[in-house]
């Protein structure tokens, strides 16, 4: 799992259960197992009312789901992203990040 030359890891966590881990910097979020296999990134929408992430300064898994909590250094919010494993089930098509905000930090 490659991120842009010389961009560093801002934020990392292991699921607790499931064998995948999760990284993130200033260009998003990555979601690979165990052996470095790409399962899923952000996708950032475009326009005036797309939310911009910055660079993520945590990350963190749910314990029983595949799905993470990120903050970032352009945002107030914490965002949750759940792993889509099927095509069209939502935010995103399959090996994408679907997510949205959560709440206020």
């Amino acid at each position: 799992m490659d991120f842009a030359p010389g961009r560093s890891i801002t934020a990392f966590d292991v699921h607790p259960v499931a064998p995948v881990f999760a990284c993130g910097n200033e260009s998003g979020i990555r979601i690979a197992d165990g052996h470095g296999t790409l399962l899923a990134t952000t996708r950032y929408g475009e326009g005036f009312l797309a939310q911009r992430m910055g660079s993520i300064n945590c990350v963190a898994f749910h314990p029983h789901r595949l799905a993470v909590a990120a903050t970032s250094s352009l945002s107030p919010w914490i965002s949750i992203y759940t792993l889509n494993s099927e095509a069209g089930s939502g935010g995103g098509g399959g090996g994408g990040i679907g997510g949205g905000a959560g709440g206020v930090v």
